[in-house]
């Protein structure tokens, strides 16, 4: 019986290296979405901050933002 060494085994050694640029597109898109991720936080304290005592939860980023700022909140 024959046994090939797959690419992988050969490579392995040199994955810090990044070959085909994997980990670099990774590292670009987690950027790419934390800065979306805070635009919309801000975005909806902004309104909440706007809106005042009236506010009410429209989707669920309001909902999460509201238990982060509660308190009395806890988890049980």
């Amino acid at each position: 019986m024959r046994r090939f060494v797959g690419s992988g085994g050969i490579t392995s050694g040199l994955d810090w290296m990044d070959l085909q640029g994997y980990i670099k597109r990774m590292k670009m898109l987690s950027k790419m979405f934390d800065r979306f991720l805070e635009h919309v936080v801000e975005e909806h304290n902004q309104r909440r901050l706007r809106v005042g005592k009236s506010f009410v939860a429209k989707d669920m980023v309001d909902v999460l933002l509201q238990i982060a700022d509660d308190p009395t909140w806890r988890l049980s």
